[in-house]
């Protein structure tokens, strides 16, 4: 590499966003804090990018204030924008006192990845760069992603590196198993090496990978606030001292705020991390990565990439951005993850306000929020299970939902949404005796293809149902306020059955459309016997609304 190389992080472009003008653009380190108030939100287009630099940001910002209570923050947030001198200040200091670089290009000391040893970074830790997009198909799977490959790969400029970086240190175990995502076209589809089979016709989302034990366990569903800008987003984010209970706030420091150059040592698991804490956590660099080599467009083609820091202290560390469930038998709490199939507003129940025998608990970035707060949105990534048969065991998918602040706030209305849900995700297993039938057990596409377009036509339009206002109705998540709004007390009733009525007709409507799908008599014949029969999904599907009915009756 050359000597001469240099991006400084500080000053180059490097973070996607949205303005609140408009523009999309890239923006450094420093213009995004400093305009933050102006700035809408961040714009990249995968998931983990974004929850990945909201990570870093938080660490930062979080380092540069040391907020020492709630109400420090809460005054923070009232005054609408960062201090540019303050976070100049922090920078200077960090540069002064302990040598930081915020180069990523540093001999010594690159940001937020590892300097070059040659004991360490050895040929056969030597990767191509798709390695480290979750989004792009790398390695020698018997699975391959047609429509992208990875000789086509030409290299990444510094900004795309190091937001790849970020998003690799999500996911510090395992190989990652790649894929295509929606936008790649018609010609995306997965086929075997070996005899040239066609697996699945489509594939949707960014595969990511079946990650193990680390810092945060598993790999969570992320959760987090999102207010009228960036700024807003970044002070409900941040913690202060206090409120972090006996989890330091930078002890250990982030990466560019210490004395310490990172100790190459190889180790199978990599460096042992004795204690961690709030900035070193979100910026915990879980993989040894080194840049390689630099090509004459510029462009970084390879990476060193070998085992980094392993966390021992899990007793104190609690990703802030991740929703926890207990265990009913031995009240051990661990991280929420997204079950197979699942899109992650199907857990919006596990995060509303509820009571104390909810055997959820909140993210902390949600938890620790104050009334004043004026939040609408929630996002997340979710780590989702998929078909074995497929040769990869992990899916990204992003959602976005507007969450009312009530339903976090309130636990009656919050208990309210989660049997909701919980009514919405039984009601689903009507689809299964379609699928437990002999009927998709035909090799004819077009069975098979009936089963899934009915399952996920279902939570589309559940989707659409709790989140989306048309102008005719309001979503039923503020249908339900409203009417809360207007009788605290008999709200429930009228609620109850417009849920009803509008679940029905969902599942009806949609059995109603796969009939048309039917080109053969016979073909229609079986379908109808399915839907319709004695043991038909219907029939099942009305047994389940009949028992949540009698119950709630």
């Amino acid at each position: 590499m050359s000597n001469n190389e240099s991006f400084n992080v500080l000053l180059e472009d490097w973070i996607p966003v949205f303005y609140d003008d408009g523009r999309v653009c890239e923006v450094s380190l420093n213009n995004i804090l400093k305009d933050a108030h102006k700035i809408k939100t961040l714009s990249d287009k995968q998931p983990y990018v974004k929850i990945a630099i909201l990570r870093l940001l938080t660490a930062f910002i979080s380092d540069v204030y040391q907020l020492e209570n709630k109400k420090e923050r809460k005054n923070l947030y009232d005054k609408g924008s960062f201090d540019e001198n303050l976070i100049n200040q922090y920078e200077q200091n960090c540069i002064t006192k302990y040598g930081a670089s915020f180069d990523l290009f540093d001999s010594k000391r690159p940001f937020m990845i590892f300097p070059y040893d040659e004991t360490i970074d050895l040929e056969s830790t030597r990767l191509p760069g798709t390695y480290l997009h979750l989004e792009l198909p790398s390695g020698q799977n018997v699975v391959h992603i047609v429509a992208q490959r990875e000789c086509d790969f030409k290299g990444d400029t510094p900004a795309q590196f190091l937001r790849a970086v970020l998003s690799r240190y999500l996911y510090p175990t395992a190989n990652p198993m790649k894929g295509a995502n929606e936008e790649t076209g018609a010609n995306c589809y997965i086929k075997s090496r070996e005899n040239d089979q066609i697996i699945f016709k489509k594939s949707y989302g960014s595969m990511g990978v079946n990650a193990g034990n680390s810092l945060s366990s598993p790999v969570p569903e992320y959760f987090w606030p999102e207010g009228n800008n960036l700024f807003e987003t970044l002070v409900m984010c941040m913690s202060s001292i206090k409120e972090l209970g006996n989890l330091p706030l930078n002890d250990p420091p982030a990466p560019w705020n210490s004395a310490t150059i990172p100790d190459a040592k190889s180790n199978k698991r990599g460096d042992i991390v004795s204690k961690v804490s709030f900035v070193s956590g979100l910026t915990f660099q879980s993989r040894r990565i080194v840049i390689a080599s630099i090509n004459e467009n510029k462009l970084i083609k390879e990476s060193y990439i070998s085992n980094g820091y392993v966390n021992s202290d899990t007793q104190l560390w609690e990703d802030p951005f991740a929703a926890r469930a207990r265990n009913r038998k031995t009240q051990e709490l661990y991280y929420l993850q997204g079950k197979k199939n699942r899109a992650m507003w199907r857990d919006v129940g596990n995060i509303t306000a509820s009571s104390d025998t909810n055997s959820h608990k909140k993210p902390r970035v949600l938890n620790s929020l104050s009334n004043e707060y004026q939040y609408e949105k929630i996002c997340s990534v979710a780590m989702l299970l998929h078909e074995k048969k497929a040769n990869y065991e992990g899916m990204l998918y992003d959602d976005t939902l507007k969450l009312p602040k009530t339903y976090l706030e309130d636990g009656f209305i919050g208990e309210y949404l989660k049997e909701k849900m919980e009514i919405v995700e039984e009601s689903s297993k009507c689809w299964d005796r379609l699928k437990r039938s002999l009927l998709f057990k035909n090799t004819e596409e077009v069975l098979g293809h009936y089963a899934d377009e009915a399952i996920s036509k279902y939570w589309e339009e559940i989707h659409k149902f709790l989140f989306n206002e048309t102008k005719e109705n309001k979503n039923f998540l503020d249908f339900v306020l409203v009417n809360y709004e207007n009788d605290c007390d008999g709200f429930s009733e009228k609620c109850d059955e417009y849920f009803f009525s509008k679940l029905k007709k969902i599942v009806y409507k949609i059995c109603r459309e796969q009939l048309q799908n039917i080109n053969s008599w016979e073909m229609l014949v079986r379908v109808v016997k399915q839907i319709y029969g004695e043991n038909g999904c219907l029939n099942e599907f009305n047994k389940i609304l009949k028992k949540f009915r009698n119950k709630e009756g």
